[in-house]
Parts: structure tokens; sequence; C-alpha cells
């Protein structure tokens, strides 16, 4: 995962009290009442309205909907399908690529004499299963043995691969599912299940 980031910060009007400051004889009358640069960029970065903003943007960090699914689809080799922020291809080996859309945050507001906009970007690295092995979205790889995986990702969608013989290096089940929907395994009791937080991380792991 990326995160690509732009601040600029811009100073307002003066406040009345600034305009009513008495000049020194040694010093010009402007620079004796005008802060500089530096203090106004440390003011603002220590202002904790600006902070809790922008911990509440991340915290609350939302992409588009997308398409749901009426129930699990099955997929087949050279297929792919969208659900949610997420899109599911199988190559024609039987590899399976999921990959997120990006998130686009934009936001503004003032501190103190000063304003400030941002802008950030949050591109997720895909899901990827080939070879009886996933890897997740922080790089981290997993094998997942004869039975299969799935992967519920944070938002809740989730997506699986199945095989079902030790001598075989490709998937043989290729599956997108909305949230809260039931992926079929078989056999029971050996499908493994990763749960992932917003990082791409395993968040908590069961078996199905």
């Amino acid at each position: 995962m990326t995160i690509q980031g732009s601040l600029q910060f811009f100073q307002s009007s003066f406040s009345p009290r600034v305009q009513h400051c008495q000049p020194h004889y040694h010093q010009a009358p402007m620079r004796a009442c005008q802060p500089s640069p530096w203090t106004q960029l440390a003011q603002m970065c220590q202002c904790q309205d600006y902070s809790q903003q922008l911990g509440s943007v991340w915290a609350s960090v939302m992409r588009p909907e997308g398409p749901s699914l009426s129930q699990p689809q099955e997929m087949s080799r050279n297929q792919s399908t969208q659900v949610g922020a997420h899109t599911m291809q199988v190559d024609g080996q039987g590899n399976i690529s999921v990959n997120t859309a990006p998130t686009q945050v934009a936001m503004g507001g003032s501190c103190g004499n000063a304003a400030f906009a941002a802008n950030f970007s949050k591109q997720d690295a895909p899901l990827k299963f080939s070879n009886g092995t996933v890897e997740l979205p922080n790089g981290e790889k997993r094998p997942y043995g004869n039975t299969g995986i799935i992967v519920v990702m944070a938002d809740g969608r989730q997506f699986a691969a199945g095989r079902n013989s030790k001598d075989s290096n490709e998937n043989i089940r290729y599956v997108a599912a909305d949230k809260g929907q039931e992926i079929p395994v078989s056999p029971p009791g050996n499908t493994t299940v990763l749960y992932l937080d917003e990082g791409g991380n395993v968040a908590r792991q069961e078996t199905r």
C-alpha cells in the first residue's frame, strides 16, 4: 500500500490586533508585527483542530461502494468480475489477482490566522493467489495447501481460491462474494479463512 499526499498552507488576513501593533524604532514597522513563516507553520502543526481533522479523515476513509453481488460468483479462467471497489481477475493459468480502486481524499480548513488544503491518495497493493500461495496487500505470503483459502477484505468482500490435488500447482475454483455471503467449501473443516484489516494485515484467522 502506498500513500501520496500534498499539503498547502496559506496565510489569511491579519487579525485586528496585528493592525494596532506599535512599531519599534530599531525595526521596520511591519516586521515587528508580522510573525515569521516558520512560526506560522509551527502554530499550524500544533493546532488540535487540524490534527483531529486529519485523524478523523483517515479513520473513516471510504471508497465508493461499487457494484454488489446477489450471491457468490463462481468464475472461470480469463474472466473478471467487480464487487465493491475490488476487481477480481483470473488469467489463463488460473492465477487470481484482486485489485482495489484507490481512495482519493481532499480536505481543507483553518487554524488561527492560516488556512490549509490537503489532497491524499491511498493505493492498495493487489491480492494475489498463485501456486497454492496467497500474497496479501501488505506483501506477506501464506501457503493455503490443497483445499483452498478464503480472504475477507476489510470492507467484508470475499475472494477465494480452491485446489483439490497436492500434485497440482493450479487453482481449480475462483470465487468472489459480497458482504455476509457464505462461500461453499468442500470438504468442511479444511479451508483457511483470513480476515484482513485496512492495512492488508491478517486480523483474524479461522478454519471453515
